[in-house]
């Protein structure tokens, strides 16, 4: 049985890949504060311990793993870009510190973060936070994992961190085909709202796959990318700002919906469909602020192979 903490818990992608790959596994509690957050997680998972702000948690209890996926407003390229200091959401990895310190320590723990906290700008703040991890005692490996290399049509490069007391050795998944494409993940178009559909002229570029137009300036920047539906899309974002459009079959071009946004990072319509009563702006913001579910099952596969 392995007993785990979800700090910074979000909907639960841990817990979901967790179960989905049939690990034993008890969630002694989560550490959440976002009020949609918690009530989509308890409706998804099962009403579970919420130790709140983890600025204000004491201490925590005895459990094998912490996962600890820290705000990234303060890394992304699309945020603030103040770094991990004190005061900032991003600074809240400083609390993860002060836990470990006064708790028992897990014998794992997993960090999930944007691809900019291993970039020149943040590198120096990463590598004090491995070189903290290293002093007591943990074993760190760490690797940048795109979701379209297991399996996902969807182009998000994450940086994964697996820590582990006692120096069991560890390596990350091997990449898997992707074989399942984005038309594979789109809805009928009948369940489509009307004002989804884009009413500007751009011109093709003649891709298959990736970007396939842009808009009649002939800027590339994001939010004026058309994607091609016989490949992948790139990165759902916190915010549904139109970022990811499409160019259906036919010719018409439109945003993704929230239920693409939840399949694209490896969610079931069965388990989406659980969520009642949470709009729709902050369904998307769940989906676009998460870990990709099938990514977790893999590296989780290997920290519990042998276990």
């Amino acid at each position: 049985m392995v007993k785990v903490i979800e700090l910074f818990a979000g909907v639960g992608c841990q817990r979901q890949a967790l179960k989905n790959i049939g690990i034993n596994h008890e969630i002694i509690g989560i550490s959440e504060i976002d009020k949609y957050a918690i009530n989509s997680y308890n409706q998804l998972h099962g009403e579970t311990h919420n130790f709140g702000d983890i600025s204000k948690i004491e201490k925590l209890p005895k459990a094998d793993l912490w996962t600890y996926s820290f705000p990234c407003q303060d890394l992304s390229m699309a945020g603030d870009m103040k770094g991990i200091k004190e005061g900032t959401r991003s600074g809240l990895l400083h609390e993860v510190e002060r836990l470990l310190e006064v708790s028992e320590k897990p014998k794992f723990l997993l960090l999930e973060n944007v691809k900019n906290l291993v970039s020149k700008n943040f590198k120096e703040d990463f590598d004090k936070w491995i070189k903290k991890l290293e002093e007591m005692g943990y074993k760190n490996y760490w690797k940048v994992l795109n979701a379209k290399d297991y399996n996902i049509p969807q182009n998000r490069e994450r940086v994964f961190v697996v820590s582990i007391l006692k120096g069991k050795e560890f390596e990350f998944p091997e990449k898997l085909k992707l074989e399942i494409l984005l038309r594979d993940l789109l809805e009928e178009e009948m369940n489509i709202d009307p004002k989804r559909f884009i009413k500007k002229e751009y011109t093709l570029t003649g891709k298959s796959i990736g970007i396939v137009a842009m808009k009649n300036d002939g800027n590339f920047e994001q939010g004026k990318r058309i994607y091609g539906i016989d490949g992948y899309i790139n990165t759902i974002p916190a915010k549904d700002r139109g970022v990811n459009n499409i160019l259906l079959d036919d010719g018409r071009i439109r945003k993704i919906t929230t239920r693409e946004a939840w399949r694209l990072m490896g969610w079931k319509d069965e388990q989406f469909d659980k969520i009642k009563g949470i709009p729709n702006g902050q369904l998307y913001q769940q989906a676009g602020n998460g870990i990709v579910v099938k990514v977790l099952e893999e590296i989780f596969k290997k920290m519990f192979e042998e276990d």
